[in-house]
């Protein structure tokens, strides 16, 4: 990946499971709005309201300014090095899914995995989409999900899709939810 800008943020990820001393992207389901990676938001109270939450995470997010897909911008949009990323993933897949179409990355994204569904693969295509973007440098999708989804509390706002491990430090797992001294 050519050096470029980094970023550092701070994020909020919602786990079904307390007590863990990683987050692995590689370790979450399908069936996610952007397809399986570590969902976390800026905003604490999104996380504390995914489903099934146990614990909520606080981490560092970081890594390079290239390695990110902006899902609600097309790919003119897009960094080069990211742009080049979903070139070899349309390469390694065969796609015949468009991501020049001027539409948002994240509607190629969805129909990339349609694609290589109807295709009958045996694994989750969203899993090998997301490991193959992976393989190739980017770290991130960031984006919000559609509209109607986006009424739902934990879908409002900027949503962050990390694909690597590498990209999460400084792990510390929080009370699911932080309460207030009473005033008297």
């Amino acid at each position: 990946m050519p050096a470029s800008a980094r970023i550092s943020v701070t994020l909020f990820h919602g786990s079904k499971t307390s007590g863990l001393t990683r987050l692995d992207p590689a370790a979450s389901e399908s069936g996610h709005a952007f397809g399986p990676g570590i969902y976390a938001a800026k905003d604490r109270t999104i996380a504390e309201c995914q489903h099934g939450c146990k614990a909520v995470y606080r981490f560092k997010a970081s890594g390079p300014q290239a390695g990110i897909l902006e899902l609600n911008q097309p790919l003119k949009f897009q960094s080069v090095f990211a742009a080049e990323a979903i070139g070899k993933v349309c390469n390694r897949y065969r796609l015949a899914s468009n991501p020049h179409n001027g539409e948002p990355i994240a509607h190629w994204l969805a129909l990339a995995v349609r694609e290589i569904i109807e295709r009958g693969t045996e694994y989750p295509a969203d899993l090998l989409v997301n490991r193959a973007l992976a393989d190739e440098g980017v770290w991130l999708l960031r984006g919000t999900v559609d509209p109607m989804a986006a009424t739902l509390p934990q879908d409002r706002g900027i949503q962050w899709c990390i694909l690597t491990p590498e990209a999460i430090s400084n792990l510390e797992e929080q009370p699911r939810y932080i309460t207030t001294p009473e005033v008297a």
